[in-house]
């Protein structure tokens, strides 16, 4: 009898590990989906919206979501010049030569570190539309309400809507 509870403890033990197994199977291939829907600093063009040398915006990864894109930043400041201004205030667009066409305000924020004196690090959403669906579009962000230089982030085609299962709100 005594072995027969340890077969059946081996069976237990067994089924938890099979268990475990699927569920980290399952796990993996969820964050693998959810990795495939993030452009990070080596699959954009540009990752850097800047005022000057002092105040900047780094531009981490890009995630799509269905209706949103949601870019990841860390914006420095060194408050020779005041208060760094709010990532509320940027914009993402069309890029036409110097400026953005389309150009669309957050729909949404949050930062991990919110210091208006020295760094805003966090993320900000944007509605996806059709508007920025048009075919070979360059899709480009600038930090703030005034004097950001735009990053040209990734070139909106077809072949990255179907990669990535991009949809619009």
């Amino acid at each position: 009898m005594h072995n027969h509870s340890n077969s059946e403890e081996k069976e237990d033990i067994l089924k938890s590990n099979d268990h475990l197994l699927h569920s980290s199977i399952h796990s993996r291939n969820q964050t693998q989906n959810k990795l495939m829907s993030i452009l990070t600093g080596n699959d954009l063009l540009q990752r850097l919206s800047n005022y000057n040398a002092e105040y900047y915006c780094i531009i981490e990864k890009v995630e799509f979501f269905p209706g949103i894109i949601r870019i990841y930043i860390d914006e420095r400041g060194d408050n020779s010049l005041g208060a760094i201004q709010t990532p509320m205030s940027s914009t993402l667009g069309i890029v036409n030569e110097s400026s953005l066409s389309e150009a669309k305000s957050p729909i949404d924020g949050k930062f991990s570190i919110s210091d208006d004196s020295r760094q805003y690090l966090g993320y900000l959403d944007f509605a996806l539309d059709d508007s920025l669906l048009d075919n070979q579009n360059i899709i480009g962000f600038q930090y703030g309400n005034c004097g950001y230089s735009t990053a040209r982030l990734f070139r909106l085609d077809q072949e990255l809507i179907d990669r990535y299962h991009i949809k619009s709100t």
